[in-house]
């Protein structure tokens, strides 16, 4: 009996442990399905463009409880892609390392297989390591994957192996991804890139039979895809059909198509410098003109006065000689008085004189500064144009892509600060706040300060704090103007050095937050007896420092009244190797984004007819159009587009303002008449707050400032075709 009830316990508690087991297994089973049920809802919202971190948080916090290496590694993997998608690469670099911890726990080989892959994408390796990581992908779902699982890294294979130049197996690598789409029929888009990549390495191996056929299949794929976004698909295919050509001696078709590469290059040169110049000289003459009228009437008045003085001395002179005497002792009087104030106004004249010469010198050197700014980008250009007309090399294509790039964006900030001075001086600015991610603003603000400090000696560091709250309202094109010209200054007098843009949280309530930005360099300094003149217009602090580093003179200029136009002031810290420039600026928290804003992002194709009498324009704005997703239909003139209309219809219409003829102004107002009620936006160079009268009376439905930037370009049609839809 007492056996049998110790053998009773024994049981008890055995079975006891077991369900209990069984219910801990079953709890991590059923934790792991939710984690990958989240991690399926968030990969899906990856790729539509809508990310919601609390739940890769929350997956994130569950696997860590769970202890499962397969689920960290999942939700890992989803946090990089998240910061990777959103450009946010400091955030995401710490589980680049906690992947690699994780990976030797990792037993399931396709996770393995898609770790490597997913770590390549990122680009988180060296060259060397990052391909390593790919080969070792590629032969995991070689002998554990599906056919479809074999695509995309053949094709990131293939991409390496073009990079390299290692053409055979560029080959190799394209022709098992063809095989792979067809057996198992996914991802049909992809081949036009396979042919495309075969088409280059055949046409690199003179293999030119095979490269003809590849051609005819890329321009095969590439006709079925009239509305997809392949602006990269259409730049690689004229760059292989140009080599192409001139390997198979096509000289005429390689001149075709280099002429089309190359043709927007040649509307830079067509800059009018002489309208300026005008413009200051006619002031210089206005002046002039009022200095000589002024002396021509003191003048005239002297002679009118002596020619009554010596009437009257004559007709004096026959009455009586005592009275002569009497007028004349009188005259020399007046005499004296008129002498005293003419030797006063010449002193005037004298020192208006003086004022002009200056005027005239500030002018000529001002002349002199921009004539040399101007024409060292456009001098570039030029030179950069004839390159890529004899360019055959890759590498060097691509230096002189950045080159152009960089010469470009140098000649629109100088221009737009020349324009917002002149603006400043009338006292029309004002700041356009509308809802901004502050952490992307931030971040191109650091992507645009990197690629003009590439060109220099120096290195670029930047920090952002994350818990600045997102979104805020902000005028994004001021303050980023700000921040680029303080970069901008700061690279200029330093050399070898460190140049860091720091953004940091300062203060926060319920409704506003308080930023503080610096911008410190190991430059030159700054002597505290220049530090207030520095922000004076033209000013460059000394003769020497102008003579030795250049520059308009008017970038701190615009960052001093800009921040007035935010409630904020400049302040600066300096010493040699140290200087520091920085500011607060309170921003108001947006809650929530407008409906139609969010309606927006989903919109993506409409008929858009463009009218603009400029045909450069019309053929770059069109191909931008098309590029993304948009029917475009064209005209050159007021008059053509009222007859289309006659005719077609369209979802909106895009219209420049300064057309000869019929402008848009007039245009518009037409077409208000003919009671068409399709929104209408003008595209513009002119100032839209000295115009806004104009704008308003023609019933316009938004207005965008040239030169257009793509993202708030698109942002605003899709934003305005949504609003029109829902009212109809």
């Amino acid at each position: 009996m007492k056996y049998f009830n110790q053998t009773s316990r024994i049981a008890f508690f055995t079975l006891l442990i077991a369900v209990f087991t069984f219910a801990a297994s079953a709890q991590d089973n059923a934790t792991s399905d939710s984690i990958r049920e989240m991690i399926a809802e968030v990969n899906n919202q990856i790729y539509n463009g809508k990310i919601d971190l609390k739940k890769i948080d929350k997956a994130e916090r569950m696997a860590l409880k769970s202890k499962n290496a397969i689920d960290l590694l999942r939700v890992y993997k989803l946090k990089i892609l998240f910061y990777y998608y959103n450009k946010d690469y400091y955030n995401g670099k710490p589980y680049i390392a906690k992947i690699e911890r994780l990976l030797p726990f990792c037993k399931d080989p396709l996770e393995r297989a898609d770790t490597y892959q997913t770590l390549f994408v990122v680009d988180a390796y060296p060259p060397d390591k990052n391909k390593q990581a790919l080969l070792k992908a590629y032969e995991l779902y070689k002998k554990y994957g599906r056919a479809e699982d074999q695509i995309d890294v053949n094709y990131n294979l293939a991409i390496c192996y073009n990079d390299e130049k290692d053409w055979e197996n560029a080959i190799t690598h394209s022709l098992l991804g063809l095989k792979a789409i067809d057996k198992s029929s996914t991802k049909p888009e992809m081949k036009k890139y396979l042919y495309l990549f075969l088409f280059e390495a055949y046409t690199e191996l003179n293999e030119l039979k095979k490269a003809k056929e590849m051609l005819n299949l890329v321009d095969s794929a590439a006709s079925e895809l009239k509305k997809a976004n392949h602006f990269r698909f259409k730049y690689l295919l004229q760059k292989n059909t140009s080599r192409f050509y001139y390997k198979t001696k096509q000289y005429k078709k390689l001149a075709e198509i280099n002429d089309r590469v190359f043709a927007s290059i040649d509307s830079v040169r067509n800059m009018d410098l002489m309208k300026l110049n005008d413009a200051l000289n006619i002031e210089s003459e206005l002046k002039i003109k009022n200095k000589e009228l002024a002396h021509s009437a003191i003048k005239q008045e002297m002679e009118n006065r002596n020619e009554q003085m010596f009437i009257i001395f004559i007709s004096l002179l026959l009455v009586i000689f005592i009275i002569i005497s009497i007028f004349l002792k009188r005259n020399s009087r007046k005499v004296n008085a008129i002498n005293q104030e003419l030797e006063l106004k010449n002193t005037d004249l004298a020192a208006m004189t003086t004022e002009l010469g200056a005027a005239l010198k500030a002018k000529t050197d001002f002349l002199n500064v921009m004539t040399h700014e101007l024409f060292t980008p456009i001098n570039g250009i030029t030179i950069i144009s004839q390159n890529l007309k004899t360019e055959t090399d890759k590498n060097s294509f691509d230096q002189n892509i950045e080159l152009l790039e960089f010469s470009s964006n140098y000649l629109y900030r100088l221009l737009k600060n020349i324009v917002d001075a002149k603006f400043i001086e009338g006292k029309v600015l004002v700041l356009k706040l509308e809802i901004v991610n502050f952490q992307s603003l931030m971040g191109s603000v650091a992507q645009a300060a990197n690629f003009f400090l590439k060109t220099s000696t120096n290195e670029f560091q930047y920090f952002i704090d994350t818990r600045i709250p997102d979104p805020l309202l902000a005028d994004s094109v001021k303050l980023s103007q700000i921040l680029l010209n303080l970069l901008n200054n700061a690279n200029k007098f330093t050399s070898d050095g460190m140049i860091s843009l720091h953004v940091s949280l300062e203060a926060e309530t319920a409704a506003r937050a308080k930023v503080l930005f610096k911008v410190t360099d190991t430059g030159i300094g700054i002597d505290a007896k220049i530090i207030d003149s520095i922000f004076d217009k033209f000013s460059h602090g000394s003769e020497e420092i102008k003579q030795k580093f250049g520059g308009s003179g008017i970038g701190l200029y615009i960052v001093k009244h800009y921040l007035l136009l935010h409630n904020s002031q400049i302040m600066v810290e300096s010493e040699r190797g140290n200087t520091v420039f920085s500011f607060s600026i309170w921003f108001d928290k947006a809650f929530e984004m407008q409906k139609s804003e969010l309606a927006a992002v989903k919109e993506s194709e409409a008929d858009i007819l463009l009218v603009d009498d400029n045909k450069v324009n019309l053929i770059l704005t069109k191909k931008l159009l098309e590029s993304n997703g948009f029917n475009c239909d064209t005209s050159e003139s007021g008059f053509d587009a009222l007859e289309i209309l006659k005719t077609k219809h369209y979802d909106l219409i895009l219209m420049d303002i300064m057309m000869p003829g019929l402008d848009g102004f007039e245009t518009t107002k037409k077409i208000r008449e003919e009671n068409i009620k399709n929104p209408v936006i003008a595209l513009t160079a002119i100032d839209i707050d000295q115009n806004k009268g104009d704008f308003e009376q023609a019933a316009f439905t938004a207005v965008l400032t040239k030169p257009l930037v793509a993202d708030s370009f698109f942002k605003t049609i899709r934003a305005t075709l949504a609003q029109h839809r829902n009212l109809g």
